[in-house]
């Protein structure tokens, strides 16, 4: 897999659908850790040393999404 490519086309598709940048950003921030938990079995702590980040920081993307969630 290129990354670079497939990069470029989501990101081709976020902005012809005229999607802002720190949406953008918020998102592929949230599916990423999703992603990497999945990965470590919902293990938060493994999780966080793999991505470099304090533990809470996931847990409070993860709280904000749910927040966001019960406001819709």
């Amino acid at each position: 897999m290129n990354l670079d490519l497939e990069l470029r086309k989501i990101i081709r598709e976020l902005v012809s659908s005229n999607i802002p940048l720190f949406k953008a950003c918020e998102e592929f921030k949230l599916k990423f850790i999703e992603e990497a938990l999945a990965h470590y079995g919902g293990n938060i702590k493994e999780t966080a040393k793999a991505l470099g980040v304090h533990r809470n920081t996931i847990s409070n993307i993860l709280n904000k999404k749910i927040s966001g969630e019960k406001g819709d």
